[in-house]
């Protein structure tokens, strides 16, 4: 539901409600029945018609051509498409706002470096639906943070955003309190010291 909360995404619905509401006012005026007999599912249709009619009008292109290796539309669908670029950004903005806020606190028991292998390998346990190369992906992006001259403290804030972005908030969560409490039964060190300022 937070996907609704962005003007963006009320913009873009609003757009196709707009194109839908106009064919079926073209429908009434020019009174077409597409074959109904009684007034009642001549509506029915004629809704059905515009809603689907404009839903196909907004999305259609006159041609595709490839500007510097991408595929440009040409159409109405080239104006459809900017506006779900303006919702699709203006959702990721609240969202990273969102996983800025949260991210830091669940991270906060832990040091990258002796937690990040045993983490990530218990999120991926954790989420046994999730697709081989998926899995495979989110390590490699992990080793390669791993390698990256930073601090310790920002590894962990990155490392946190990635499994977040594969497992979801609360997962990670519980993932991350889980790790801590076997690390500390079994003696082994992956908390974090004295934090770092992210660099």
């Amino acid at each position: 539901m937070r996907v609704f909360a962005a003007w963006g995404a009320w913009f873009y619905i609003a757009i196709n409600a707009a194109a839908a509401v106009l064919a079926l006012w073209l429908t009434r005026s020019f009174d077409l029945s597409f074959g109904a007999q009684d007034e009642q599912s001549r509506m029915i249709l004629q809704i059905l018609v515009s809603g689907l009619g404009a839903m196909a009008f907004l999305r259609s292109s006159f041609a595709n051509p490839k500007v510097e290796g991408k595929v440009k539309l040409l159409g109405p669908g080239a104006i459809l498409d900017a506006f779900l670029r303006v919702a699709e950004e203006s959702v990721d903005r609240r969202h990273g706002a969102r996983r800025a806020r949260i991210v830091a606190p669940i991270m906060a028991p832990i040091s990258f470096t002796p937690s990040y292998r045993p983490l990530v390998e218990h999120c991926i346990e954790l989420m046994p639906n999730m697709p081989a190369a998926k899995a495979q992906q989110l390590r490699k992006d992990v080793d390669s943070l791993s390698r990256e001259d930073t601090s310790e403290a920002y590894k962990t804030l990155r490392l946190g955003l990635k499994l977040m972005n594969a497992v979801g908030p609360k997962l990670l969560d519980e993932a991350v309190k889980s790790v801590v409490n076997f690390a500390d039964n079994s003696s082994e060190s992956i908390t974090a010291p004295r934090r770092e300022s992210p660099s």
